[in-house]
């Protein structure tokens, strides 16, 4: 009776049954939305782009009667650094008032000449884009 006793207490810590882990939740962003660059540079051809903040143009996006007068449209001074052309793709994104992604704006080559200033331009298509975002990346 001792032997069947401890093969049944064997027998029922043997099936005990184990949750999985929980899985690991995200950290919370400190750096607030404000603050998150609006013009973004692929790592590594940041040494070789630069952009002229204090020339950047935006029209429209801002309320005339509480209606916007015409979509948001940008231009932004960039200029290469490096010793040959590079040819560079950018797109812009278009956000809401809330910060929602509206529209994504396709990826458009454009070449840079070294030293010279190029404008890089994007339209929002609609109303609701009120913000913006550049990326600029390679066109390898």
């Amino acid at each position: 009776m001792i032997v069947s006793a401890a093969a049944v207490a064997l027998f029922v810590t043997g099936c005990e049954v184990t949750q999985p882990p929980a899985a690991p939740t995200a950290r919370a962003d400190t750096l607030p939305p404000e603050n998150y660059p609006r013009i973004m540079v692929e790592p590594g051809l940041n040494e070789f782009v630069f952009v002229v903040y204090d020339g950047i143009l935006q029209e429209g996006g801002t309320p005339d009667g509480g209606y916007l007068s015409k979509p948001v449209s940008v231009q932004t001074p960039v200029r290469s650094g490096a010793r040959e052309q590079i040819t560079i793709q950018y797109r812009y994104l278009w956000f809401a008032d809330n910060g929602r992604l509206v529209t994504e704006g396709g990826w458009r080559f454009v070449p840079l000449e070294p030293g010279v200033q190029t404008l890089l331009s994007g339209n929002a298509l609609d109303f609701e884009s009120t913000g913006w975002r550049l990326e600029i990346r390679s066109a390898r």
